[in-house]
This record gives structure tokens, sequence and C-alpha cells, in this order.
């Protein structure tokens, strides 16, 4: 064999463990930093407003998942001791009772109500994590704790059922220890919160991005706000991504990734802009970027 051919053959070897290289660096799992969360880039868009000078009270907002569409229930009533309630669909009082089941269409999430809703269930929600041997909650004494790759964690007075990333590596967990709620990522508290999203009805949402790279929660933060020229004490809701709080809200709802892992979205009502001040009562479809 000459040495031109030789030395083709060895360019082209070269080249090709180069490719390899490349690709494996590429498609290496991507790790959850704490000390260098993702680049935050906000999109809101406005479906509604609540009418506090046409409606006396609301219940909770409800959005799709699409964030197209909202429906939530009004008291019409002007006597503040009785309810008459009215259901509001994309900003319009609608013919549907409070005595028929509403849900969104899985076809194209717009409200719809009466006997066919009954049985819709929500399939498309976004897996939070893979049933997985890697975690689990464990009873000690007047304690719990969590048992992660056979190690045991601290003692809290309470332990929530934890999120396990796709890729098994990374898990998540809700741990309340007096009134405080923290989340628990790599043996790593959070600071303490009012309330994690989910955890007074038992089950706490900590969701990971589908590439295993980020996780979120809803916090609710004990605040004061300027509104209507007075100072308000109030627990206020903020999306934390890899420790990071965001934006602060009266209300979130619907927190969900993109597909690829660098987006975020989620329903919100109302906002706190400069100097803690609360704007209108907004129903607002939040989209994050991530970088």
């Amino acid at each position: 064999m000459s040495k031109t051919v030789e030395r083709v053959i060895l360019v082209a070897v070269m080249i090709l463990s180069g490719g390899v290289y490349y690709f494996l660096l590429q498609n290496q799992p991507k790790e959850i930093s704490l000390t260098e969360p993702p680049v935050r880039t906000i999109s809101i868009k406005k479906l509604d407003a609540l009418d506090f000078s046409k409606y006396k009270s609301f219940g909770a907002v409800n959005f799709s998942r699409n964030g197209k569409h909202v429906f939530y229930i009004a008291n019409i009533n002007e006597n503040p001791g009785l309810f008459e309630g009215k259901v509001i669909i994309d900003g319009k009082e609608s013919s549907c009772s409070l005595l028929q089941p509403i849900n969104f269409s899985p076809i194209d999430e717009r409200v719809i109500c009466g006997p066919e809703t009954a049985e819709l269930k929500d399939k498309d929600q976004q897996p939070q994590s893979i049933k997985s041997e890697k975690a689990h909650k464990l009873q000690k004494g007047n304690k719990e704790i969590m048992i992660i790759d056979g190690v045991e964690g601290k003692e809290y007075g309470k332990v929530f059922e934890p999120a396990i990333s796709p890729n098994d590596r990374y898990v998540a967990y809700v741990a309340r220890q007096g009134t405080d709620y923290f989340v628990v990522f790599n043996d790593q508290e959070s600071k303490p919160y009012a309330v994690i999203e989910g955890s007074l009805a038992g089950s706490p949402e900590v969701i990971f991005s589908p590439d295993s790279s980020k996780f979120a929660y809803v916090a609710r933060i004990k605040d004061k706000v300027h509104y209507n020229g007075r100072e308000t004490d109030i627990l206020l809701d903020t999306v934390v991504i890899n420790g990071q709080e965001g934006q602060r809200y009266s209300n979130i709802s619907n927190l969900s990734f993109g597909a690829d892992g660098q987006s975020l979205s989620y329903g919100a009502v109302a906002t706190v802009g400069e100097n803690n001040v609360l704007k209108d009562n907004d129903i607002l479809w939040v989209t994050e970027t991530l970088n």
C-alpha cells in the first residue's frame, strides 16, 4: 500500500472519529444546573379580564392546553350573601348550566358542556415522571424521608411523592417542615415557600422537561403589593425553573413544557409590575422561551 493511500485512509479515519465524537458530545444527557438557570424570555397573550364592576366574585380560571380558550364561574347576584353562578366562556356569558359537566374538547380545545363531556379525560397531560424504583418515600417514626438510589435523605414532617426525570437520572420532590414547603433536588433545598402548587390537595406538581435538562414548579410567596392606592398583604405565584423564580402573578395554573424542552407555558391571572403594583385582573396565557 502506498504512503499516499495510507494518508488518505488515516485522514478518513480521523474525520470519521471526529464525527462520532461530535455525535456523542451532542447527544450527552444535559446537566441540570441550579447555578446557571436558563435565560427566560416571556411572551404574554391576554385572553380575557375579570370584570369586578360587573360580577361580584369568581371561581377558578380554567385554561385549555393550547392557551386559546378559558372558562370560569362568575357570581352575577347583586346580593353579597347570595350566589347565582354564570359560566363565562372566552369572555362571554354562556348558556351552560352549572349542573352540566364542562370541559375542553379533545379535538379543538374549545369549551363544551353537557352530557358528552362527562367522560372526557385529560389524556394529553404531559408525562411527569416514569415509573421507577429509583426513589420512594418512607415513614420513619413521626417523620418522613425520601430514599433515592438506596440513600436516605433528610427527615421532614411530610414528604410527597417524587418526580423523576424522563431519563431516570434526576429526582425532585416536595417536602414540608412546619408551615414551610421546600422543593428538594440533588439534596439541595429550595428557599421556603408558603405553598407549592398542588400541595394542599396532596399532589404537588414538579415537572421535568422532555429532555431532562430542566425542572419547574409553581411556588406561592408571601408578599406585599400596592392595589387601588394602598398596600396589601397577598400570596403571589411564581414559576421556578431550575431554582430561578420568574414573574409574579396572583395565580398560575396549567404549567407545561414544550415538546423540545426549550419553552414553558402556563395560564396566569393578573401581574405584578414595577414597585410591586398589582395590575388589572387580566387573564393571560404566558409562554417562556428558555435558552
